[in-house]
């Protein structure tokens, strides 16, 4: 069995907030989870001692860059924000575990349903490639776990994928069905708080909107983003190739990004 964790980036509203709307897949073995759940808790435990960064407290990515409550008490310098973020990445590319992502450039949106449907698009896009990656294993049974806040949505898109879930094919211009029939259970709630693998999520998500707000769309970084370069962020994103599942983009993408609309 398999354990396929969400988290996203931006809101997915239309028009809302943000330009983009990114929510990434974290997807492990559940024979591999107690394993990487440690090396996750030695990790933190090292950037305790180096930088006295908690092991208890949530690396929400979006407001550690951005020095906001509660990092702002720690007094990290941008360097030391820096040097913490590529050191995640290097680690979570250690890892046993694969992420896609999907993005949703709501400035490509010209059709109304599009843009009530964000989320269930994004949601389903991702799953469908978790579930035809995870076909190819001998054990391709799978839940889904995500931070809480958007769950009654996101049930009701995979409600409907277990009874029709039109595939696109990569080899001709139609479509097939595939249902859903491997997906046991979820999705199901869970505080980001009291779980690595979501907080990974948001990580990975973050750094990919990053990476696609400016090359994408007429999208800017916020203003406390002024000390980070997008070099910074290509590094960061290169390091986390290995983990990437670049066969979600057909057209295989550098990263495996999945963007929507077409």
């Amino acid at each position: 069995m398999h354990i396929v964790y969400f988290d996203e980036t931006g809101d997915d509203g239309y028009p809302g907030m943000t330009n983009l709307f990114v929510l990434a897949s974290c997807t492990i073995n559940a024979a591999n989870w107690l394993s990487v759940e440690k090396q996750i808790d030695q990790f933190r435990d090292q950037l305790n001692n180096q930088y006295g960064f908690l092991p208890k407290l949530e690396m929400h990515t979006k407001h550690f860059m951005l020095n906001k409550k509660p990092y702002r008490e720690y007094n990290f310098d941008q360097t030391k924000r820096l040097e913490i973020v590529k050191s995640y990445a290097s680690f979570i590319s250690t890892l046993k575990i694969s992420f896609i992502n999907t993005i949703i450039n709501k400035q490509k949106i010209k059709n109304g349903a599009w843009g009530k449907n964000i989320l269930d698009n994004a949601f389903k896009y991702n799953v469908q490639r978790v579930y035809t990656t995870l076909c190819k294993t001998e054990d391709n049974n799978f839940i889904i776990i995500s931070d809480v806040g958007r769950i009654g949505a996101m049930c009701n898109t995979t409600r409907r994928m277990k009874k029709e879930n039109i595939v696109p094919s990569k080899y001709s211009l139609g479509s097939y069905q595939r249902n859903l029939d491997s997906l046991i259970e979820g999705p199901l709630q869970k505080d980001s708080k009291e779980s690595h693998f979501i907080q990974l999520c948001d990580f990975v998500s973050y750094f990919t909107d990053l990476k696609l707000v400016k090359q994408l769309t007429e999208g800017n970084w916020h203003a406390r983003l002024n000390w980070l370069t997008e070099d910074d962020v290509e590094t960061i994103l290169d390091t986390l190739v290995p983990v990437f599942n670049r066969d979600a983009n057909s057209n295989q993408d550098q990263y495996g990004f999945v963007v929507y609309p077409k």
